[in-house]
C-alpha cells in the first residue's frame, strides 16, 4: 500500500474543491464461493478537507467501498481474486473465527484480518485498522483506533524514513486522543516537537495540544487548525 506523506497530504487542504461524487451498481461473482451479487461501488469521488487522522472529507465516501461477499463473506478485491490467493486464503475465510468476525464488523476491518493472516507489513495493516475506524459508528471506533495504533506503533519501531515517523506519530496523537488517552497523545506531542520536519508543522501540533488540553474526544479537520493557528499567530506566513 502506498505510504502517503503527511506534508504532501496538507496541500491538498489548501487547493481550491472540486465537487464531484458517482455512484453505480457494481455485478460481482465472488471468486471463492461463485456467489454472484451486486454492491454499490464509488465511480468517483473529491475532497475538500481531511480529518486530523487523513480521512478524507467532501463528496467521497473514504475508505472506497469494496465488494463483500454475502454468502462467504471474502471481500472481493483485485488482490484475493487469483486462484492462487483463493486456495491460500481459503481455510482462514472459512474458518469459524473468521465467519464470526464477518457478522458484525466493516470491510476494512475484515481486510485488514486477512492481511494479518497473509502477514503483511506492519502499515498496511495499520492503514486498514485506521480506515476500519473511518467505518463504523462510535461503538467500534476504539477497538479499531486501538489495533491501528499497535500497529503503527511496531512501525515506528522499525527503521523508516523521517517523514514516515513525522507522519505515523501524527496519526497516532490523534487516535490516541480520539480515544480518550490524553496523557499518552500529549507525551507523543512532546517528542513529535523533536523531530525533523516538525517545525513546518507546528499550526498541527498547537491545535492538538488544544484539543488535548480541553479532553476533546471529536474528530476535528486540517482546516480548523489552520484557521486556529491565523487567528493566533496573523502575522505568519504558514
Amino acid at each position: 500500500m502506498k505510504r502517503a506523506i503527511m506534508v504532501g497530504l496538507l496541500l491538498a487542504v489548501l487547493a481550491a474543491p472540486v465537487w464531484a461524487d458517482t455512484f453505480f451498481s457494481e455485478e460481482v461473482t465472488c471468486p471463492l464461493c461463485g456467489e454472484a451479487f451486486s454492491y454499490l461501488s464509488q465511480g468517483s469521488g473529491s475532497s475538500y478537507d481531511r480529518q486530523l487522522d487523513t480521512k478524507k472529507v467532501g463528496p467521497i465516501i473514504d475508505p472506497w467501498p469494496v465488494a463483500v461477499c454475502p454468502k462467504c463473506h471474502l471481500v472481493v478485491i483485485d488482490e484475493l481474486s487469483d486462484q492462487e490467493m483463493i486456495e491460500k486464503i481459503r481455510p482462514f475465510i472459512r474458518s469459524v473465527e473468521y465467519q464470526k468476525l464477518a457478522e458484525d464488523n466493516t470491510s476494512h476491518f475484515l481486510l485488514a484480518k486477512i492481511g494479518e493472516f497473509l502477514q503483511k507489513s506492519p502499515y498496511s495493516i495499520a492503514y486498514l485498522y485506521l480506515q476500519a475506524s473511518w467505518q463504523m459508528f462510535e461503538e467500534k471506533y476504539p477497538e479499531y483506533a486501538q489495533l491501528s495504533l499497535d500497529y503503527f506503533q511496531t512501525c515506528l519501531s522499525d527503521s523508516i524514513h523521517p517523514d514516515e515517523v513525522l507522519e505515523i506519530n501524527l496519526i497516532c496523537t490523534d487516535l490516541e486522543r480520539r480515544t480518550g488517552q490524553f496523557a499518552k497523545a500529549g507525551e507523543r506531542l512532546f517528542q513529535i516537537k523533536q523531530l525533523a520536519g516538525a517545525d513546518e508543522l507546528g499550526w498541527i501540533i498547537e491545535y492538538q495540544l488544544s484539543l488535548i488540553e480541553s479532553e476533546d474526544k471529536a474528530a476535528h479537520l486540517f482546516s480548523e487548525a489552520r484557521e486556529a493557528w491565523q487567528k493566533t499567530h496573523p502575522d505568519s506566513t504558514d
